[in-house]
């Protein structure tokens, strides 16, 4: 589902918005502004598109579909990719920001960051269904650098593989595919969770956009990187724009061409473990 939220130029505004199936909860990822606006929310978030881009030149797309679960829990084709280009890639304005929490805690971040926000027009990725919470101790790093290493997943070493998680179902067939990805070659890998996408782009157009030394740092020196995202994978390769100097590969969402289940429309985008596991041996081959 797709959320976005507007702030203004000089100082947080009201931000209407719509909460579809609200359940309250607290976590640890709250944080509150100085207007004490704090948000502890799992389940469905629905946000209203009422804002205009900052600086009034960025061309929005019409409000897109945000529910295509189907009453016959079948998943209906919803063009949510005009957002991803228009937004990102076709615009792009420093002061558009692209939030992918990976858990509830993280998404009640995220609203609480973009609530409190001054400048920016703060867009946010969210999966429907995901009531899991990982391990938030980065979630500090997440919300300041856009990014961090999620050591709970990751290796100790250098990396043989960097997994890439962008978004809360990413996260959580990432968080199940590492042991098997381990058990079937050894390999060392690393899980790096992006909290806002723009990190991934240019530093000179970007603010929050790594730097050649750390892109080492984050994802290892020349290793292999999977980037499993929420979004299109258009919007990471004209983020990434062949800067990173390593093998790479997208997994992301396309728009299926009929309805179809949950399960099948993983399937089909490579969104499951054997999706994952596949791309990561791929990946390993082009290496040796």
């Amino acid at each position: 589902m797709l959320a976005q939220l507007s702030a203004a130029l000089d100082e947080p505004r009201p931000v209407q918005f719509q909460v579809v199936g609200q359940h309250p909860e607290s976590t640890a990822g709250g944080r509150a502004c100085d207007g004490g606006v704090r948000s502890g929310v799992s389940g469905d978030l629905a946000v209203v598109p009422y804002g205009r881009a900052v600086g009034g030149h960025t061309d929005l797309p019409d409000p897109v579909g945000t529910d295509p679960v189907r009453h016959d829990g079948l998943v209906a084709p919803v063009e949510n990719e005009a957002l991803d280009r228009r937004v990102l890639l076709a615009t792009g304005d420093p002061a558009v920001r692209v939030l992918t929490p990976a858990d509830p805690g993280r998404l009640a971040a995220a609203v609480d960051d973009a609530l409190c926000s001054t400048g920016k027009l703060n867009v946010i990725l969210a999966g429907k269904h995901t009531v899991t919470n990982r391990p938030m101790e980065t979630i500090d790093e997440e919300l300041e650098r856009g990014l961090a290493v999620w050591p709970h997943l990751s290796d100790l070493d250098e990396p043989d593989l960097t997994l890439v998680i962008v978004g809360d179902l990413p996260a959580a067939v990432i968080s199940e595919a590492v042991p098997e990805i381990r058990r079937r070659n050894g390999t060392r890998v690393r899980v790096v969770a992006v909290h806002d996408l723009t990190v991934l782009g240019q530093p000179s157009r970007w603010p929050v956009g790594l730097s050649t030394e750390e892109s080492d740092r984050y994802f290892g020196s020349a290793t292999p990187l999977l980037i499993v995202t929420l979004g299109h994978p258009a919007a990471v390769w004209g983020l990434i724009e062949n800067r990173l100097r390593r093998p790479v590969e997208v997994i992301g969402w396309h728009e299926p061409e009929r309805p179809m289940s949950q399960r099948e429309l993983a399937e089909t985008m490579g969104m499951d473990v054997a999706g994952v596991c596949a791309a990561a041996e791929r990946l390993q081959a082009v290496r040796t």
